[in-house]
């Protein structure tokens, strides 16, 4: 433990020296900014696959990697903060809510399922009840789970994308297979949520073209709030509606050429960058600006969007 005298000198203010000597003395807070360190700047996340991945399909564009390419030296990588962080593992975990103990056991997911005893994939279909090879119940007496859904892997060979759908999902009838994504949003987007998200209908769209499905269920999640709670008249707690909203996603020809022809776009200006001595303005401006205002989503998550506007349209 630190003495006084490392703590504080002769000029130090009376009032510092009592925090000071407080938050040394803290292990709650010491707790905290060492988790919040930890989180930014050692906890290490399994690398993902180079290439185009099919959540980020609706923010393809060919001059993005022309653009990095010339201003790679400018570029400032964005710092994943610790709240960042903590707001993708919510998201993580509740995905494995939603499949593993909500869809799974209501027997409407369907796919691979993996025996976390054997290791391998058990069985193809709806979740079993117990593991076919090692009777393992799907849960055990400690309440961990033991069976755990497989997300299907999907990866188009011709256009060079993938990515891992969160499931598919099996009619009331089981007579129809449906992709399934599910989103979770913060109360104040899901509150604002009247129609799905134009990124996620592209993702699905990704999904329906691997997996030669039609349709597509996208659910989405107030991680804020789960429900509106009030009292009856006795002073009791009443749970309301959960805070859930989903939405069907039919085939859209149209926009998925549309995807298609900037994913290809995609492609020839990463090889232009392979290929050429020195990539210019004149180069970028050989592929059209996908975004109409620098205001727009893909605008403002590109990392050369300032760049791309400097240019003549």
């Amino acid at each position: 433990m630190a003495s006084l005298f490392d703590i504080f000198d002769e000029s130090t203010k009376a009032d510092e020296i009592a925090t000071r000597i407080a938050e040394s003395l803290n292990p709650a807070k010491d707790l905290v900014d060492d988790l919040v360190y930890w989180l930014e700047n050692d906890k290490t996340e399994p690398p993902r696959a180079p290439g185009l991945h099919c959540s980020s399909l609706w923010k393809t564009c060919a001059r993005t990697p022309l653009l990095e390419s010339m201003h790679a030296a400018s570029i400032q990588i964005r710092e994943l903060k610790a709240g960042s962080r903590m707001t993708f593992d919510m998201g993580h975990a509740l995905h494995n809510l939603i499949q593993n103990i909500y869809l799974g056991p209501f027997g409407r997911l369907y796919g691979e399922w993996k025996c976390l005893r054997c290791q391998k994939i058990v069985h193809k279909g709806t979740m079993p009840e117990h593991c076919p090879e090692c009777n393992l119940e799907w849960r055990g007496s400690d309440g961990n789970q033991n069976i755990v859904y497989s997300e299907l892997f999907v990866k188009d060979e011709e256009l060079d994308f993938c990515g891992h759908c969160d499931g598919v999902l099996m009619s009331r009838d089981g007579l129809k297979k449906r992709v399934f994504e599910f989103k979770s949003k913060s109360k104040a987007q899901f509150a604002r949520l009247r129609v799905p998200e134009s990124s996620h209908i592209i993702q699905v769209h990704a999904y329906m073209k691997g997996l030669g499905l039609e349709e597509a269920l996208i659910l989405y999640w107030d991680k804020g709030s789960q429900c509106d709670w009030s009292r009856d008249s006795d002073g009791n707690w009443l749970a309301g509606d959960p805070h859930l909203k989903s939405f069907l996603v039919t085939w859209n020809e149209d926009l998925w050429g549309a995807i298609e022809q900037r994913i290809k776009a995609y492609h020839k200006a990463t090889s232009l960058i392979k290929s050429l001595p020195v990539v210019t303005n004149e180069t970028v401006m050989k592929f059209p600006r996908v975004c109409t205002l620098a205001s727009c989503d893909l605008a403002t998550d590109c990392p050369v969007s300032q760049q791309c506007f400097a240019l003549p349209k």
